[in-house]
């Protein structure tokens, strides 16, 4: 990242001098590189990737984002983004809308617009659908909670209307919906999320970023999806993704860490 005399009066201040300070010593690029190969290797076809694809915002994290997934997607993997907090990390960033100049997501049958309306769905093939969600907000010095607001929530009861209930669905969001340690990090109405999901029980997976931990959370007792977090790829400590291999019945979820290069760390079996 780069410093200006603008961010003076933003929050990026506060942002770039903890990446200087701290969070650059746990970037390594190398990771992010060696994900092309990994994903050749085991014939992936799809890429969820659940927000913070910056640091705070800039044109420069962006590009370079942009040039990472832009890579993948002439091998052949389709990639599908969602925005994270940092992303909208300034209210310049939101209102200007940044992060949508390098990342849209378009397939041959979709339904609504991220950009415009919070929400949009993909089908992957028959059978199954990638729904993705926007709840990522500039938020203020010390807060980056997110917000299902009651627009996302009527266009998203709206997309799911217009699925069958036959269907499996995937849904990714930046936010986790289940408690977190953090009431500045939270999902905000994520009751309300948490609802829907209850009441859709063809929503399957439910895949989120901001922790930076991995993590799979088995609710469905509750009538709740399969809650993953990957981790972030990016961290040289907790760097972590995970391969989901999925079929009409069951998945296999496969979690790699990068030790020199990936490997496979341990897998589990679901049946929905």
């Amino acid at each position: 990242p780069t410093f200006a005399m603008a961010d003076l009066f933003s929050k990026r201040l506060l942002g770039q001098l903890n990446y200087f300070l701290n969070r650059q010593s746990h970037f390594e690029g190398e990771q992010l590189l060696a994900l092309k190969p990994l994903f050749e290797q085991e014939g992936i076809e799809y890429a969820f990737v659940s927000g913070d694809l910056s640091s705070t915002s800039l044109k420069a994290e962006f590009k370079t984002a942009q040039k990472l997934f832009q890579e993948m997607e002439k091998s052949g993997i389709k990639c599908f983004f969602v925005p994270g907090n940092h992303d909208h990390y300034t209210k310049e960033a939101q209102n200007r809308q940044l992060f949508y100049q390098y990342f849209t997501n378009h397939s041959s049958k979709q339904l609504f617009s991220l950009q415009k309306d919070g929400v949009e769905a993909h089908l992957l093939q028959e059978g199954f659908w990638y729904v993705g969600l926007d709840c990522a907000l500039a938020t203020g010095l010390l807060s980056s909670h997110g917000l299902f607001s009651h627009t996302i929530e009527k266009n998203l009861q709206t997309v799911l209307q217009q699925i069958s209930p036959k269907d499996k669905i995937i849904l990714v969001n930046h936010f986790p919906f289940l408690k977190i340690t953090s009431q500045r990090k939270e999902l905000r109405r994520k009751e309300a999320l948490e609802e829907i999901l209850k009441n859709h029980p063809n929503i399957v997976l439910y895949l989120h970023g901001h922790t930076h931990s991995n993590a799979i959370e088995d609710r469905r007792d509750e009538g709740l999806p399969l809650s993953l977090d990957s981790g972030s790829a990016a961290f040289n400590t907790i760097g972590r993704l995970n391969l989901i291999d999925l079929e009409k019945k069951h998945c296999r979820i496969r979690v790699f860490e990068f030790k020199d290069k990936w490997q496979e760390e341990l897998h589990q079996n679901y049946i929905f």
